[in-house]
């Protein structure tokens, strides 16, 4: 990869480019903090627009205008979506806009993931045929009917990741929730033998959950599937 422009904390973003080097580079500390920098409007609208990527770490950007807000908006990435109307300074220019929480659980939608983030989804979901143990309370937990509802929704849930085709937030959540479980657990989930039998290592599988959680804005627990834990009186 190109080397990547050394700067300092509250240095100014200023090229699109570089930008989009620093959003590629590994996740670290310093990458955090660079993605977090300001820009003026122009440097924005031309990150968004020349690589579209980055929109996810854009519009989690406390610093960005409400020009580049009203570009992101239209983004057909939902978790793009989310962050825009959860902002500050949007909520107080369309209060109208303001009620992120408020969706259908089975309204289709999409998230612009990469072919990698993409595959991690479906492993999470495939590895609960093998090496996995499934039981039908876990598979009940996970917001399926039971471990063969698991299986038949996971491959079409699989073959929509693949197709890159948009998805109710509940299979969104069912996708990402499984995975979570599945990799890090050996007790019932593929755990040691993740990296044998998907081929993808530990570490960068840590990274790229961290990065879906992050983007992904479907609550679903509670209101999708589960009962929710109330205070007693």
């Amino acid at each position: 990869m190109t080397a990547l422009v050394p700067w300092s904390h509250g240095d100014v973003i200023q090229s699109a480019g570089e930008y989009a080097k620093w959003f590629d580079a590994s996740p670290s500390m310093e990458r955090s903090r660079f993605l977090r920098e300001r820009a003026d409007t122009a440097t924005w609208l031309q990150i968004i627009e020349e690589y579209p990527r980055c929109q996810r770490a854009v519009s989690r950007n406390s610093t960005i205008s409400l020009e580049v807000l009203e570009r992101l908006r239209a983004a057909r990435d939902f978790g793009v979506q989310f962050s825009v109307r959860s902002d500050d300074l949007w909520r107080e220019a369309h209060p109208e806009d303001a009620g992120p929480f408020d969706f259908d659980p089975d309204e289709p939608v999409e998230y612009d993931l990469t072919a990698l983030e993409r595959e991690v989804l479906r492993q999470g979901l495939l590895q609960w045929g093998g090496p996995a143990y499934c039981t039908e309370e876990l598979a009940v937990a996970m917001g399926f009917a039971s471990i063969s509802d698991l299986f038949t929704d996971g491959d079409l849930i699989r073959a929509a990741l693949e197709d890159s085709h948009p998805m109710k937030h509940i299979d969104w959540g069912r996708a990402l929730l499984a995975t979570e479980i599945v990799f890090i657990s050996n007790a019932v989930g593929a755990g040691l033998d993740w990296e044998i039998v998907t081929g993808i290592s530990d570490s960068e599988t840590l990274k790229i959950i961290r990065e879906l959680q992050r983007h992904f804005a479907s609550p679903v627990i509670g209101r999708a599937f589960g009962t929710p834990y109330k205070q007693p009186r």
